[in-house]
């Protein structure tokens, strides 16, 4: 569909960058939906919304560094944020979820458990007590992904985080953070999905916040 530059504008105008509470939790689910839908091709749409929920919940664990961008009260992005330490406890919910999966959905779903904790594992190992990680970036607009990554970036400032860091990998846009000025930190095959056609390559990135010595 053909969007004018003109209309785009108007969208951008009206967005509104707030944070985003547990209430906000289906909206954030779905939005995750529309883009990992695609790599469980074949998959029906309940075990989607089970990783996509999966995602959400791992990366929304400190409610201060979470942010949302609406545009008509519609979620169009989030852009959710992790101190060194705080990472998600799914055990007994990823339990819960997957006991009426089937065995094949059970073993993908395991997997991806496996694979972000290890991603995560990776990510604060190399993450001193004043960095912060980026958790989930998600931006279904043009310019919200920006938009999101000034605001939350003046908050890492305030809080007084120096760099902040994340990890991506294959199954994303990984080359926009090395374009957009993040370095790359470490990258790895994953053996989990690199059963695939070629290896399944893990990139992890840092930043500087912009911190001022003096702030």
């Amino acid at each position: 569909m053909f969007v004018s530059l003109q209309a785009l504008n108007h969208q951008l105008e009206f967005m509104e960058i707030s944070v985003a509470t547990p209430e906000d939790l289906d909206a954030l689910v779905g939005l995750a939906c529309d883009f990992w839908g695609g790599f469980y091709d074949g998959f029906d749409d309940a075990f989607v919304r089970a990783v996509s929920e999966c995602l959400v919940r791992d990366a929304f664990t400190d409610g201060d560094l979470a942010l949302k961008a609406t545009v008509s009260g519609e979620v169009k992005g989030m852009l959710l944020a992790t101190r060194k330490g705080h990472a998600a406890r799914l055990d007994e919910w990823a339990s819960a979820r997957s006991a009426a999966m089937t065995a094949e959905e059970k073993k993908w779903f395991a997997l991806l458990l496996d694979y972000m904790k290890e991603a995560d594992d990776k990510t604060f190992a190399l993450m001193d007590e004043d960095d912060v990680k980026l958790s989930l970036f998600v931006s279904s607009q043009k310019g919200c992904g920006k938009r999101l990554l000034e605001r939350l970036t003046q908050t890492f400032r305030e809080r007084g985080m120096k760099r902040m860091f994340l990890w991506t990998d294959d199954s994303c846009t990984h080359r926009y953070y090395p374009d957009h000025g993040f370095k790359l930190a470490a990258s790895y095959a994953d053996p989990r999905y690199s059963m695939l056609e070629k290896p399944y390559h893990t990139y992890i990135y840092w930043k500087e916040t912009g911190l001022q010595p003096d702030e």
